[in-house]
C-alpha cells in the first residue's frame, strides 16, 4: 500500500490494493478522545447507571430493614418466654377457677373428687409412657427441645 498527498484538500490518503483512497487509521489519542466522548456523556449510559444506582440502593433499605425486623422478632421471643416463666400457674387462671368452682357447685365432691382422681391417673400414665419411650430412644426432652431451638 502506498501514500499518497491529495492536492486538492491537503490531506494524506492510502490506497488500498484495489487503488482506492481510504483514511489513515486512528492515533492513540483519537481513540481515547472517542471512546471518552462517547461513553462518559452518552445519556442512555448515564440513566442506565442511575438506575442501577437506584436499585442498589433499594436493596440496601431493604436488607437493612430486615436485619432490624429480624432483631425485634428475637427480641419479642426472649420477652415473651422470659414472660412465661416468670407467670403463674395455669390453675390459678381466673377462668379456669371460676369453671371449678362452676363445676363443684353442680355436681357436688362427691362426684367430682372420683373424675379428678381418673384424670390425675391418666397423667401419670403418660407421663410413665413418656419416661418408658426416652429409656427406648435415648432422647431427653430437654435434648429435643434444645434440638428444635437450634433449627430455627
Amino acid at each position: 500500500m502506498g501514500r499518497e498527498r491529495d492536492q486538492s484538500k491537503g490531506t494524506t490518503r492510502t490506497l488500498t490494493e484495489k487503488g482506492k483512497h481510504t483514511k489513515p487509521p486512528l492515533t492513540t489519542e483519537q481513540c481515547y478522545q472517542l471512546v471518552g466522548r462517547s461513553s462518559a456523556g452518552s445519556p442512555r449510559i448515564i440513566a442506565g447507571l442511575v438506575v442501577a444506582g437506584m436499585f442498589i440502593v433499594i436493596a440496601a433499605i431493604c436488607a437493612i430493614f430486615f436485619v432490624l425486623v429480624r432483631r425485634r422478632v428475637r427480641e419479642r421471643a426472649i420477652y415473651e418466654r422470659a414472660a412465661r416463666a416468670n407467670s403463674p400457674s395455669w390453675l390459678l387462671d381466673q377462668k379456669i377457677l371460676a369453671t371449678a368452682l362452676q363445676t363443684r357447685r353442680a355436681l357436688g365432691l362427691q362426684r367430682i373428687v372420683p373424675i379428678v382422681l381418673l384424670g390425675f391417673n391418666g397423667r401419670v400414665n403418660i407421663a410413665r409412657a413418656a419416661q418408658r419411650r426416652r429409656k427406648l430412644t435415648g432422647v431427653h426432652k430437654d435434648e429435643v427441645l434444645s434440638l428444635q431451638w437450634k433449627n430455627r
